[in-house]
């Protein structure tokens, strides 16, 4: 076995001890919680399946961002639907055969909960593993949540505890957590069914 050199040991070390795999691996670590706990048995797909989805024209692949309005005006993968919007077209959207219906969320337990509400109404869907977060660790678009969508290097995570954005995107978040707006928003969920 060949010896590597001083400079390539130096080099791995800087790869593996840098902030963003630091920052990844700490994401991998929280999700990996959630799935052993609440999300146990929901279905899932990485970031890189879903970039393949939805690069395969030949896919009916509907994505749906459950986060906060404010969240969703920072940023959103291209392409993806408000929650709302889903589920005001969701007999429509999920009509045609074969639709894929992925859900994400800052780092995926939200969306997580939320497959398993669709699964009770009867919408086989996806959770993104890692949701936004690891889609910025696999250095994907995110484009700004207003009509423009111009493309944006901000990603809004739910607060500082998640500022866990891959490198090259700059997190931001609420100064409090609006916990009465969550609470709002589950109560309107729930009477929406």
């Amino acid at each position: 076995m060949a010896k590597s050199s001083g400079s390539e040991r130096a080099a791995q070390y800087l790869v593996t001890d840098s902030p963003a795999m630091e920052k990844k691996a700490a994401m991998e670590e929280m999700y990996k919680g959630y799935k052993k706990g609440p999300l146990a048995g929901v279905p899932e797909l990485t970031a890189e399946e879903l970039k393949v989805l939805l690069e395969d024209k030949t896919k009916n692949v509907v994505v749906v961002d459950v986060r906060m309005a404010e969240e969703q005006n920072v940023s959103m993968i291209p392409g993806s639907l408000r929650k709302e919007e889903f589920e005001e077209r969701e007999s429509e959207l999920t009509a045609l055969e074969d639709t894929t219906v992925v859900a994400y969320c800052t780092i995926g337990y939200r969306s997580g909960k939320y497959v398993q509400q669709l699964a009770k109404r009867g919408v086989f869907a996806y959770n993104l593993r890692g949701s936004v977060l690891a889609w910025t660790h696999a250095g994907y678009e995110l484009v700004e949540g207003n009509p423009g969508h111009m493309p944006t290097k901000q990603v809004h995570v739910f607060g500082k505890t998640w500022d866990l954005a891959g490198e090259g995107y700059k997190a931001v978040w609420f100064d409090k957590t609006p916990w009465g707006k969550l609470i709002f928003d589950k109560i309107t969920s729930f009477f929406r069914r």
